[in-house]
């Protein structure tokens, strides 16, 4: 059998502390009360969560990972699992441990999760890991954090979902292979995030997304002491960075990966552009294809990279951020961040419509109007990118890690001229 690796726990609101071991120990009750079919991971909680997660692993099966608690990302999995349960939430009694649940994971090559894309740019896909592509992956993760000054006994607090990989990583997956202590909940507005952060013993890591960090700055709350704060799922401006380094005191650090690869990369964008891959990830010699002891043979990057060694890179953009008009080439991320730059707008989202490839957006820029928008940002970009449909919305619908949800802004631009 694979060696034990470290541990660590998770911590609930109460207090109440639960292991690596007991968590084992409830899932082993819960495959006793369960029939014999695939388990749909809805839990919030992430002793819940894990708790679901281990037993599927007892029972030979994968753990299934919506991208979103929503009807039609549900709908998404029920395609391939339609006789999948669906668990929220698991009870508290404690069962006696023992070592059967380490050999249910250890010893198990299938297929452990099957977890969803976010569908920010379309339908969500299924994408299938094994255990030793998780732990192989919480190791690698482990040990980039610490380059970063992430030590054993870190409380961490997250604002992402466990369901989406991000937040399995950095939430379940680290907890296994590292002497962590994970905040069990999951805090939403300033406030709670605080809470939640006041509730750990220090040094502590916020682990969270561009659009909840922003919240928590443009916020009155007092944050508690914070060592690292940890950034994924949506580019960080750098600016952001910078407010959150001077505002908390504390390294800001943002990480690069996606569902197909897990996290691979890391940078401290106050100081360097370039990102560093993980211990144990490497370019291979084509600079094509990664390699590493954990990931599937011939595993790609799919965003546009400048390759600058066989362990760093420069990352120039998704192959679907580029905006074609006339010729001219623009960036959807950049398009956003101007728009962004604008006084009075609080968010914004690009995207292209119909076969004319028409760049439209969507903003929240409460008492500012569309004319006004669109003189200031023809001050900072080509005017044949300017948008046009530009919708004011009180909200942006976005997928839960923060990611604006494509399907959901063609909606709202439907019809828009």
């Amino acid at each position: 059998m694979t060696a034990r690796p470290k541990t660590g726990v998770w911590q609930r609101s109460d207090g109440a502390v639960w292991s690596v071991d007991a968590a084992f120990a409830r899932a082993s009750r819960l495959v006793a009360t369960l029939p014999d079919r695939p388990l749909l991971n809805l839990c919030i909680d992430r002793l819940d969560f894990v708790t679901v997660l281990l037993a599927s692993a007892m029972r030979r099966q994968p753990c299934l990972l919506p991208s979103a608690d929503s009807a039609s990302a549900l709908e998404a999995v029920r395609a391939g699992y339609p006789d999948a349960i669906e668990i929220r939430c698991v009870d508290d009694a404690r069962t006696p441990v023992s070592d059967a649940g380490w050999r249910a994971v250890l010893d198990y090559a299938g297929t452990a999760t099957v977890a969803y894309t976010s569908g920010s740019t379309g339908m969500p896909k299924p994408v299938a890991k094994t255990w030793p592509t998780l732990l192989g992956d919480a190791a690698c993760l482990v040990a980039a954090l610490a380059r970063h000054g992430v030590s054993d006994g870190t409380g961490v607090v997250a604002t992402v979902p466990p369901q989406h990989m991000y937040g399995l990583e950095t939430t379940v997956l680290t907890a296994l292979a590292a002497p962590y202590v994970v905040y069990a909940g999951r805090p939403f507005f300033p406030a709670d995030i605080a809470a939640a952060l006041a509730s750990l013993p220090g040094p502590r890591m916020l682990v969270s997304t561009p659009v909840h960090l922003k919240a928590l700055l443009n916020s009155d709350i007092a944050v508690p002491a914070v060592d690292v704060v940890v950034s994924a799922a949506a580019p960080l401006p750098t600016a952001l960075a910078e407010r959150l380094q001077i505002r908390l005191a504390c390294r800001v650090v943002e990480i690069y990966g996606s569902t197909e690869t897990g996290a691979i990369a890391s940078r401290e964008p106050t100081a360097d552009e370039t990102w560093n891959l993980f211990p144990g990830v490497r370019f291979d010699a084509s600079h094509a294809r990664l390699q590493c002891d954990h990931l599937p043979a011939g595993t790609a990057i799919q965003d546009r990279l400048e390759v600058l060694s066989s362990e760093r890179f420069r990352l120039l953009g998704r192959p679907d951020d580029m905006i074609k008009v006339g010729g001219k080439r623009f960036s959807k991320q950049a398009l956003t961040e101007a728009l962004l730059s604008v006084d009075g707008v609080e968010d914004a989202a690009v995207t292209i419509l119909d076969a004319a490839d028409r760049v439209a957006a969507v903003v929240v820029a409460p008492g500012v109007d569309a004319a006004a928008i669109r003189s200031a940002l023809a001050l900072r970009v080509d005017p044949v990118f300017i948008p046009r449909p530009l919708r004011h919305v009180s909200a942006i619908p976005k997928t839960p890690t923060g990611k604006p949800a494509a399907a959901a802004l063609r909606e709202l631009l439907a019809g828009a001229s």
